[in-house]
């Protein structure tokens, strides 16, 4: 399942996603023992998969700064990823994208004190807070605003000390009466201080279902970098994709009863670092997982006017097209190698996934020991994975997170996974001979008024239970009904601007 992260305002979440394999799997000995690099003494585990992708460029955007897309992002080109995500141009330093900048809330004070005292002043002389402040309109206005804080949050309302101390001299209130001396001393320390707010883009994590990391896994070097091309390809195509349905911009206000006008981009500024295994679960090596992190910049550049903005709506149109996304990943990869190997798909009962045929589920299961901690912490609390919510499912996989394991010697991954499987008694060179040379072939491709009867089916179709169906709905369903049926969705999204749904049949229109 695809998803999207926020990535805040501290510069550490860029600078974590600029370590290649970060925060999956655990420190691989043996990949650049050729540069010089030693394995690292401080006894953890150290894992061996050879011929580690390193972090590419993605997104058209780039070119705007003269990077070119599904290129190497060098280490000694960290600075510049850091410069796009702050919003600069990394060659001449010009602020592009300027960022939000707020009080720092060491320099705040709570507000209630001086609601109070403004209240007793005004009872004090026979009049409202809004008329002893008549002489200075924008001080009522700010106390007006006070007191709808307080309303909201009571004492939990901060305000900074620069205007609690410009109301409260317009009032002739002595804030020393209010507060004690140390909290004033401390806040005024820090009364020019600001903080940076607001995001500096997204992580839209993809990955692909269990049988094909097996695969993966278990193939042979050879096979194993033809599939992890596959799936690369894959995530390139996406990513072009998400571009044509998400990276706009706005121009005007929106708000007030007011609609900002969409501004087309020239495409996203990012990169994509590749992951191969999951994280560990005890004792044992990291199970096979290929998936990939895409960093986006919260920036792009109108193709018309050629301004640069942040990313419209919050980035909202990427997270509603991160299941689009993910099921346009998956039936590329679906396609690509049922026409290159014949390999056949089959629906798990359990998840409705497409998995491929030759892979039992004991095997899958075999290599999902992390999603089995997480569903097994999920029942000792009462729930079951399929009824749980995301959120749930999200915090059970951060509390089931195991540090990791030391005194250890160092693993050759293939070795130890193939020696699972004779543990289980799992012949894995027949598994992957199987689907290295099946016979399946692609199904025809269904037409537009087949893929229109599958969207609106009165029975489980996108309108059989709501009234409100998105874009983004449409463009990740067709994929549903056939485990081949991969190109659809952009080339819809192509073809009608990514604005509007296709037409119900008049048999279900009324669904």
């Amino acid at each position: 399942m695809a998803w999207v992260s926020v990535i805040g305002p501290l510069m550490e979440q860029v600078d974590y996603r600029l370590q290649e394999g970060a925060g999956c799997g655990i420190h691989r000995a043996g990949e650049h023992e050729h540069e010089g690099a030693h394995p690292e003494a401080d006894g953890q585990i150290a894992y061996r998969l050879a011929d580690e992708r390193g972090l590419m460029w993605v997104g058209q955007g780039l070119r705007e700064l003269g990077l070119a897309s599904e290129t190497s992002l060098a280490a000694t080109q960290h600075d510049i990823a850091r410069a796009i995500m702050s919003g600069l141009d990394p060659f001449t330093g010009e602020v592009l994208v300027p960022a939000k900048h707020v009080t720092d809330p060491r320099a705040k004070l709570p507000a209630a004190p001086l609601g109070e005292a403004l209240e007793s002043a005004a009872v004090e002389r026979g009049t409202t807070v809004e008329q002893l402040l008549d002489e200075r309109p924008a001080m009522a206005k700010r106390a007006a605003r006070m007191a709808r804080g307080i309303a909201r949050q009571g004492e939990a309302h901060l305000m900074p000390i620069k205007d609690i101390e410009q109301l409260a001299s317009a009032a002739g209130i002595d804030l020393a009466q209010l507060c004690s001396a140390r909290s004033l001393a401390y806040a005024r320390k820090w009364r020019d201080a600001r903080v940076r707010i607001g995001n500096r883009g997204y992580d839209l994590t993809l990955d692909i279902v269990k049988s094909v990391s097996v695969l993966y896994g278990l193939a042979d070097r050879e096979f194993a970098a033809e599939l992890e091309d596959v799936f690369a390809a894959a995530v390139t195509e996406t990513v072009a994709a998400v571009e044509t349905w998400a990276a706009y911009g706005q121009r005007g206000h929106q708000g007030d009863g007011q609609l900002a006008e969409r501004a087309d981009s020239t495409g996203l500024l990012g990169w994509v670092m590749w992951h191969r295994t999951a994280r560990p679960v005890g004792s044992s090596a990291p199970d096979p997982h290929l998936h990939a992190h895409v960093t986006i910049a919260n920036m792009v550049r109108g193709r018309d006017d050629r301004r640069w903005s942040a990313i419209a709506a919050g980035g909202r149109d990427i997270h509603r097209h991160a299941h689009a996304a993910d099921a346009l990943l998956k039936a590329r990869i679906r396609r690509t190698l049922t026409q290159r190997y014949g390999i056949a798909w089959t629906r798990d009962p359990h998840t409705g996934a497409w998995e491929i045929a030759a892979i039992p589920e004991h095997v899958r299961s075999l290599f999902s020991k992390r999603d089995g901690q997480v569903k097994a912490l999920l029942a000792k609390l009462g729930t079951s994975y399929s009824q749980a919510s995301r959120e749930a499912r999200k915090v059970a996989s951060a509390e089931s997170r195991q540090s990791r394991p030391a005194d250890q010697q160092e693993v050759d991954l293939r070795a130890d996974w193939h020696r699972q499987c004779r543990a289980a008694d799992v012949d894995a060179a027949a598994l992957v001979h199987e689907c290295r040379h099946g016979r399946a072939v692609l199904p025809e491709r269904p037409s537009p008024q087949e893929i229109a009867a599958w969207i609106w089916r009165p029975d489980h179709g996108l309108t059989a239970h709501r009234k409100v169906v998105t874009r983004a709905d449409c463009a990740r369903c067709p994929t549903k009904p056939s485990p081949a049926c991969s190109t659809w969705p952009r080339r819809w999204a192509a073809s009608t601007g990514a604005r509007s749904a296709p037409s119900p049949p008049a048999a279900t229109s009324g669904s």
